[in-house]
């Protein structure tokens, strides 16, 4: 019986799509600092100190990127694991 379960590897987002002041734009995961919530906008901070915003919940957010990589620290803030070691 255990040989017919299937175990699916769960696939995270590697890019985010963002807003900028030209549009949208990709964000690859690896340049993302931290994620927070201010005013009930959702604001990405970038390794080299820019600023997005996002049309996504962190609850949506938390689903979508790697365990591994992002922690949420609490209802207003994720952050990459990589960025703060």
């Amino acid at each position: 019986m255990l040989a017919q379960i299937s175990f699916v590897k769960k696939e995270f987002k590697s890019r985010l799509l963002v807003k900028t002041t030209k549009g949208m734009h990709t964000l690859p995961i690896e340049d993302v600092a931290f994620i927070y919530i201010k005013n009930q906008i959702v604001f990405i901070k970038t390794t080299s100190d820019q600023r997005f915003t996002l049309e996504k919940t962190l609850d949506e957010l938390e689903k979508q990127l790697d365990p591994s990589k992002f922690f949420r620290l609490n209802r207003q803030f994720m952050a990459s694991i990589k960025y703060y070691k």
